[in-house]
């Protein structure tokens, strides 16, 4: 049975809740691990999420109004494996950019748009579905010249 994006970070939340914590909005609710979040419909929230560790601060980190604000973004097939051995994808824009995890990217699905914004000082990455429809966001990671060496994914 293969889980929907909604149900893997649920149960993940399940399992760690001290590693997570929740803000919610009219009929959403972002549950996140302070590397990427997810909006999740109240509706299919399984998850009590007054167990998760903390409160997400709206008006620090309102991602509505982070959508407002952001670029549309490409996401390119150069890539980086970093000295810890993660994949890191590059997503650039018109002015900014930004390296993420590609296991990450990958957790959201395919079919998904993407856009950066500007975050406390970072570019943050905002995932969209194809209904334009904000799903979650991914915080960078740091890429070091030194520690990279291009690979190239299909």
């Amino acid at each position: 049975m293969a889980y929907t994006l909604e149900e893997k970070i649920q149960i993940e939340a399940i399992k760690h809740p001290d590693n997570y914590a929740t803000a919610t909005y009219k009929e959403k609710t972002l549950l996140s691990n302070g590397i990427y979040g997810a909006l999740i419909k109240n509706d299919a929230l399984i998850i009590d999420h007054k167990k998760c560790k903390g409160k997400i601060e709206k008006d620090k980190f309102d991602i509505f109004a982070m959508i407002n604000e952001a670029e549309p973004a490409t996401l390119l097939r150069e890539a980086v494996v970093l000295k810890d051995k993660t994949d890191a994808i590059k997503g650039v824009a018109e002015k900014k950019e930004i390296w993420v995890q590609k296991k990450l990217v990958q957790f959201f699905g395919k079919n998904k748009n993407y856009y950066i914004a500007k975050f406390a000082e970072k570019n943050i990455l905002l995932i969209t579905d194809e209904c334009e429809e904000l799903t979650g966001f991914i915080l960078p990671v740091e890429v070091n010249e030194v520690y990279k060496t291009l690979t190239y994914i299909e």
